[in-house]
């Protein structure tokens, strides 16, 4: 993902249909009478995470170690590699580049965006790697597709287009899988 040149195409008939099953209220999809949910526990058990531990707010703090790397500019996969490549730093202390590459894979694998940089992530919590594993990091990352879901359904029920429903990569393949 970090590697792809050019985005993925995924048939927009399929996608809107996907979309057009979506049920916000229940969290699930109509498949004919029935509702099948997409749980938090579907997100675990797809991307291998937890389900239990603290709650994770996505949402930007301005503390952490890694977060002061970046000194003001924008967090983006480009600016992270730029920071695993400088030779100064990789001498400099090992702690670090395992919370940029732990910060790497969150932002690709887990919590993906359609835009470039990453406003609204914890990076404090990447300050003590030995407790990454007490917190829920499934449930966090199951409220991304969930409202991303809500907003491409309501767009789709208000009929403004049926080709604007932008979800990102790992969420269409993870949600694809359910509803196939």
């Amino acid at each position: 993902m970090v590697g792809l040149k050019e985005p993925l195409n995924i048939s927009s008939s399929i996608l809107k249909e996907l979309v057009s099953r979506w049920s916000a209220e229940h969290q699930s999809f109509r498949v004919r009478q029935h509702l099948v949910p997409f749980s938090p526990y579907d997100v675990c058990i797809t991307l291998g995470l937890g389900i239990s531990g603290i709650n994770v707010e996505l949402q930007d703090d301005e503390g952490g170690i890694v977060k002061k790397l970046f000194g003001g500019e924008d967090t983006t996969i480009a600016s992270i590699v730029k920071k695993l490549n400088d030779t100064k730093l990789r001498k400099k202390d090992v702690d670090v580049l395992c919370r940029l590459y732990i910060l790497l894979g969150f932002v690709v694998f887990y919590f993906p965006r359609t835009s470039r940089s990453f406003l609204s992530f914890p990076f404090s919590l990447l300050d003590n790697l030995d407790s990454l594993s007490m917190y829920n990091w499934g449930e966090a990352a199951h409220g991304l597709p969930v409202s991303s879901l809500g907003r491409a359904c309501s767009t789709l029920n208000m009929q403004k287009t049926s080709a604007g429903v932008h979800l990102s990569l790992w969420k269409i393949n993870l949600l694809l899988k359910f509803i196939n």
